[in-house]
C-alpha cells in the first residue's frame, strides 16, 4: 500500500520525574567484551551513567534546546543506587557523561566545599610516578597526597609512614619531591602583595638535633621595592608581621628563639 503523505509522530511531553525510569539492564551487556565502544573508548572496566535529561543552556547552535525544552535531574539516591549496582558487577570506573564545571554555583553546593569562592579547582598529581599509575590502574586511584586534617602534604615517604603508621599497608617511594615546603613559602609570601615584594629567597635549610624527626628548620630572607614610596619602619614591620603570620597559619610553621 503506497500512501503519497508524510506522517509526522507529534513530540512526547518529557518525563519531569526521571527517577520513575527503570534501570538499564547493564548484564545484557558484556563490558569486558564491549569495553572498546562503551565509556571511555579502550578502558576497562567503565561504564557510563546519565544523571540528568535536557540541558540547562540554550546555544543557538545547538538543537537540543528545541528538542528538550526543560533540564530534569534524577535524585542523588537513585543516583547512587545505580552506581553502586554497576559496581556489584565488576565495573570499577563510572563516567558521567553529562557533568558541567562550568554551571552557576547553586546553594546546593557546600560552601565548605568551594571556600566561599566562585570556582573549584581540581587537584592533579606532577609526579611521573603517580601519573603513570593512574594512567595504567583499571580502577580510580584516590587521595593522592597524603596528609591528615589540614597538615601541609608529606613529600618523603619515610615521613608518610611515621604519620600514618599502620594506618595505610605499605609506601611506594616515588623519590625525591621537587615541589617541598619551600616552594610553598616562596609562593605564600610572593602573594601578600606582589607589587612590594620583589624576591623571596630560601637561604638556610637544616634537619638535625633539636629539631623534630619530620620537621625542618628554614630561614628565607624577602627584598621589598615599593614602587611609588619610601618605607618606613612600622611599613616594614607590619609587612613582616604579615609574612611571618601568614607562613604560620598556612603551614603550622613555628618560630624558633
Amino acid at each position: 500500500m503506497k500512501v503519497n503523505k508524510i506522517t509526522k509522530t507529534e513530540q512526547r511531553k518529557q518525563i519531569t520525574n526521571l527517577d520513575t525510569i527503570p534501570f538499564y539492564d547493564r548484564s545484557l551487556v558484556d563490558y569486558e567484551k564491549y569495553q572498546q565502544y562503551i565509556s571511555h573508548a579502550g578502558v576497562k572496566y567503565s561504564m557510563s551513567v546519565h544523571a540528568t535529561r535536557g540541558c540547562p543552556y540554550r546555544c543557538f547552535y545547538c538543537d537540543v534546546y528545541k528538542t528538550t525544552l526543560h533540564h530534569f535531574r534524577r535524585s542523588v539516591d537513585v543516583i547512587y543506587d545505580e552506581v553502586k549496582m554497576i559496581a556489584d558487577m565488576g565495573v570499577k570506573r563510572v563516567e558521567f557523561i553529562d557533568d558541567i564545571f562550568n554551571v552557576k554555583k547553586k546553594s546546593k553546593i557546600s560552601k565548605f566545599v568551594t571556600n566561599n569562592k566562585k570556582t573549584l579547582a581540581i587537584r592533579f598529581p606532577k609526579q611521573r610516578l603517580v601519573r603513570t599509575l593512574i594512567k595504567n590502574l583499571d580502577y580510580p586511584l584516590a587521595a593522592p597526597s597524603a596528609n591528615i586534617s589540614t597538615k601541609l602534604s608529606s613529600v618523603k615517604a619515610s615521613d608518610v609512614k611515621e604519620e600514618f603508621g599502620n594506618k595505610i599497608k605499605f609506601v611506594l617511594d616515588g623519590g625525591k619531591c621537587k615541589v617541598g615546603i619551600e616552594s610553598t613559602i616562596i609562593s605564600l609570601v610572593k602573594k601578600i602583595d606582589r607589587n612590594l615584594i620583589k624576591n623571596v629567597k630560601i637561604f638556610d635549610v637544616y634537619q638535625g638535633d633539636n629539631i623534630a624527626s619530620g620537621k625542618k628548620s628554614i630561614a628565607f630572607n624577602v627584598t621589598l621595592e615599593p614602587r611609588d614610596k619610601t618605607l618606613s619602619e612600622k611599613d616594614i614591620d607590619q609587612v613582616s608581621k604579615k609574612i611571618i603570620s601568614t607562613v604560620q597559619e598556612t603551614t603550622g610553621a613555628t618560630l624558633r628563639s
